[in-house]
């Protein structure tokens, strides 16, 4: 009886060997995010190496209010494994399919040719499936929806992208004819098992009625599942806008500055009071958005939303300094700052 050390749930033991197999697989990776790459590597950094864990399952919660840019910023992080021929399933309960082509061209504006190749060569490959708004109408029950993501697994798929979550949820819960919260917990629940099980990384967008709370995710939408479960909690927000031009000489042009904020992170190093901003410049003739990281320049720009080391708002100077001193050098070696601290 030694080596009986550990009860598991069902009431029996497992010996220490596979105890510390399963302690070991984890270790070495133990606080680390880098499975996938974002593609910036600040915001790498900023993550704790990017997203998803290996040997372990991952589940990125985006919500903020409505207006706030969660699918652009999530399709910025699944830019690089799509490039990279990561395998990957998307389900977009808005969004048609020319319009999530349309989406994904904007991040390569002029070049479109160079997207539709990256594109044409992901489907065909088999390494990207997506059920649009046009598919998903069909979904009637959670165990549709998770017989979906399973066959879309079993078809080698990794990474799992859905958009908005909780209008998935509500159309399964239609055939079902229950609350649309009870069936969001419902597919939060299983959706995690499997996960766990399969050790695999999900991307959830949720639409969300306001702005998080300092201290607590009081203002997420739907089941309280969510952010229980989620091993990063994120919040986008537009801070404001500024003005720039792209060669010396040239025309004026206009963009926002996207803030986005790891609320919490479980395993990981999480950064506390530090939004991560980004640049999120429109593309002319109204051809789509595109997010950019900041630049030495961009930090010497004053119309950037205020946020100049002489700003008289402690808030937006807090939020340039976090950016300018920690993110822009850390990034460059891509190391984790010391600043971070463990959920």
């Amino acid at each position: 009886m030694a080596d009986k050390v550990a009860p598991r749930k069902s009431g029996g033991y497992v010996s220490f060997d596979t105890m510390k197999a399963e302690a070991d697989l984890t270790y070495e990776t133990q606080g680390v995010s880098d499975r996938y790459s974002t593609g910036i590597p600040s915001l790498d950094n900023y993550f704790s190496g990017g997203y998803g864990r290996k040997n372990l399952y991952e589940l990125v919660l985006i919500s903020s209010a409505p207006k706030q840019l969660k699918t652009t910023l999530a399709m910025r992080l699944l830019l690089e494994p799509l490039k990279t021929g990561v395998p990957m399933y998307w389900m977009l309960a808005e969004m048609s399919y020319g319009e999530t082509m349309n989406m994904i061209r904007a991040f390569f504006y002029p070049h479109i040719e160079e997207a539709d190749r990256i594109i044409k060569e992901a489907i065909e490959k088999g390494t990207l499936k997506i059920a649009c708004k046009e598919t998903m109408e069909d979904i009637k029950s959670v165990d549709e929806l998770l017989t979906e993501i399973k066959l879309a697994h079993a078809n080698g798929a990794e990474l799992f992208y859905a958009d908005p979550l909780n209008y998935l949820t509500k159309r399964a819960g239609r055939g079902q004819r229950k609350d649309s919260w009870d069936v969001e917990s419902e597919f939060i629940d299983k959706m995690k098992g499997y996960l766990e099980q399969e050790k695999l990384t999900a991307l959830f967008v949720v639409h969300n009625a306001k702005a998080f709370s300092a201290h607590h995710e009081d203002g997420m939408a739907g089941s309280a599942d969510f952010p229980r479960i989620a091993t990063k909690t994120i919040e986008t927000r537009i801070e404001g806008r500024f003005t720039y031009t792209e060669k010396e000489g040239g025309p004026e042009l206009s963009g926002q500055i996207l803030s986005v904020e790891l609320w919490a992170a479980r395993g990981i190093e999480a950064w506390r009071n530090a939004p991560y901003l980004l640049k999120v410049i429109s593309n002319p003739g109204h051809k789509g958005l595109r997010l950019e990281e900041l630049t030495g320049d961009d930090y010497a720009n004053p119309t950037i939303c205020g946020l100049n080391p002489n700003a008289p708002d402690a808030k937006h100077r807090s939020l340039w300094h976090e950016q300018a001193e920690m993110f822009e050098a850390a990034g460059k070696n891509n190391k984790s700052n010391s600043r971070g601290t463990y959920e």
